[in-house]
């Protein structure tokens, strides 16, 4: 199943101002979410 992932005016202008390394690597976590939004690699803190 995949989702719409929606920009606020605000994300869009950081990520038009931020580093571009920084920017494409935001945008590869986004569309790895927007994929498949249950993060299966994670560990429950206490």
């Amino acid at each position: 199943m995949r989702f719409n992932v929606c920009y606020s005016y605000r994300s869009k202008r950081f990520l038009k101002k931020a580093d571009k390394v920084l920017v494409k690597r935001i945008i590869e976590k986004i569309e790895k979410l927007r994929e498949d939004p249950i993060i299966h690699d994670t560990k429950t803190v206490e």
